[in-house]
C-alpha cells in the first residue's frame, strides 16, 4: 500500500469530518504535500546519482592518465658528414679549412658554432679559425682528441694502431686516456692506441705549411725522403752512390699531390732515376 492509499484509508476512518467541502479541501492539500515530498525525494536521489556519476568520470580520467604514457619530445640532433672521394678542401661553418685525404671523412653536429667539435675518420689537415671568445676546437679520433685554438696541424691515421698529429703553427694539446700532452710548434706526436704510449719528435726544419701546401726551402735529399715517408706512408731508399751533399731542393708540394708526382719532380730537378716496387721507391744516379 502506498503512502497515498494508506493516508486515504486513515482519512476515511476519521469520523470528525463535519463539513464535506472543508474535508475535500483538506484532503487535496494532503495529496499535494505528499506529491511534493515524493518529487523532492526524487530530486535528491537524482542529484546523488549525478554526483556519483561525476565522481566516476573523474576517477576514470585520473586512472586513464596513469595508464597512458606521457611522451616527452626528444630534440633531434642533425649531423653533417663529408666523405672525400678525392683530395679536397672543405670549409666548416666557422670558416675553418679542412683538407681531407681520399676515403677520409669528417662529421659535426648542428650545434657546431657554439661547440666546435668534429669527428675525424682517416687523415686531414686543418687551419683553425680563431674566434672572439677563443673557444676551443676539438678533433676527435676515437677515444682521444686534439684540442686547439687558432692553428694549423694535421692528423694521420694510416693504421688502426697509431695516430700521428703534426703541428705546423700555434699550439695544440693531445688528450688520450693516458693523459694530456702539449705539442710545441713544428713537432709531431705519435700515439699508440694499444700500448697507450705517446712519443714526440721535431718536424722537418726546412719544410713549412702554407695554405694547404708544403713549402720546401733548401731541403736535402735525405730530409725529402723522410718527408715522403711521413706524408705518403711509403718506403724510400737512396742509393749509396748518390752524391747527397750537392743536392738541395726548393719548391712546393701540394696537399693533394700524388707521391708519383713528387718523385718524378725530384728525379727531373736532381737528375736522378727512380724505381718502384710495391710501396717502395729507390733513387739512384742516372747513367
Amino acid at each position: 500500500m502506498s503512502k497515498l492509499e494508506y493516508t486515504r484509508a486513515q482519512w476515511d476512518a476519521c469520523s470528525d469530518q463535519a463539513d464535506e467541502t472543508v474535508g475535500l479541501r483538506i484532503w487535496n492539500g494532503i495529496k499535494r504535500e505528499l506529491a511534493r515530498r515524493r518529487f523532492s525525494n526524487n530530486i535528491r536521489w537524482f542529484a546523488a546519482c549525478a554526483a556519483l556519476a561525476a565522481a566516476s568520470v573523474a576517477i576514470g580520467v585520473v586512472f586513464g592518465r596513469k595508464s597512458v604514457p606521457v611522451e616527452i619530445p626528444v630534440p633531434v640532433t642533425h649531423v653533417t658528414s663529408t666523405i672525400a672521394s678525392t683530395d679536397r678542401e672543405s670549409v666548416l661553418p666557422d670558416g675553418t679549412k679542412v683538407w681531407l685525404e681520399p676515403g677520409s671523412s669528417i662529421s659535426y653536429e648542428d650545434s657546431f658554432i657554439s661547440d666546435r667539435r668534429v669527428a675525424l675518420d682517416g687523415n686531414a689537415s686543418f687551419e683553425v679559425v680563431k674566434t672572439d671568445d677563443l673557444s676551443h676546437f676539438i678533433v676527435s679520433v676515437g677515444e682521444a682528441f686534439v684540442e686547439v685554438h687558432g692553428t694549423a696541424f694535421s692528423v694521420q691515421q694510416n693504421s688502426s694502431e697509431e695516430v700521428v698529429v703534426t703541428l705546423y703553427e700555434g699550439a695544440v694539446d693531445f688528450v688520450a686516456p693516458s693523459g694530456r700532452v702539449s705539442l710545441p710548434k713544428q713537432s709531431s706526436l705519435t700515439y699508440n692506441r694499444q700500448q697507450e704510449t705517446v712519443s714526440t719528435q721535431p718536424f722537418f726544419k726546412d719544410i713549412t705549411w702554407s695554405g694547404g701546401d708544403f713549402k720546401l726551402q733548401g731541403v736535402s735529399l735525405s730530409e725529402l725522403a723522410d718527408f715522403i715517408r711521413w706524408k705518403y706512408n711509403v718506403e724510400v731508399y737512396i742509393s749509396s752512390n748518390v752524391r747527397q751533399k750537392d743536392i738541395k731542393l726548393t719548391g712546393m708540394v701540394g696537399h693533394d699531390e700524388s707521391v708519383d708526382s713528387v718523385v718524378d719532380k725530384v728525379c727531373y730537378v736532381m737528375g736522378l732515376n727512380c724505381t718502384r716496387e710495391g710501396r717502395a721507391y729507390r733513387f739512384f744516379p742516372s747513367k
